[in-house]
């Protein structure tokens, strides 16, 4: 399982430039003031998270979006809706893939 202590953030683009940056929030929509774990599970697509859940095996888990990239439209319908239907499979958080064709040199928390 992976641990994720909230504290002072820190994260660094390698490419196209080597950015080293602080992180000021993390999270879409509301951030919980305490500390959360869970275990991360991927999916790749909208039916790998409906195929999952019903399943129960997203119940008090992190999701972590690792969908294929195919335009900036489609890609954000994760960032969009991502949380709402994780939540509705008993989640506890989301972790979604840029949804940029390429590097702005920042973290985006989205919504």
């Amino acid at each position: 399982m992976i641990k994720w202590v909230r504290e002072s953030e820190k994260l660094t683009l390698y490419e196209p430039r080597h950015t080293p940056t602080n992180i000021p929030v993390i999270g879409l929509g509301l951030t919980v003031p305490c500390n959360i774990s869970g275990e991360v599970i991927v999916v790749n697509d909208w039916d790998g998270l409906d195929s999952l859940g019903r399943q129960g095996l997203l119940n008090g888990s992190i999701v972590l979006y690792n969908y294929k990239w195919n335009g900036y439209h489609k890609s954000v319908q994760y960032r969009v809706n991502g949380a709402n239907r994780a939540k509705e499979y008993g989640a506890l958080g989301v972790l979604i893939r840029s949804v940029a064709s390429h590097s702005i040199e920042s973290p985006h928390t989205g919504m």
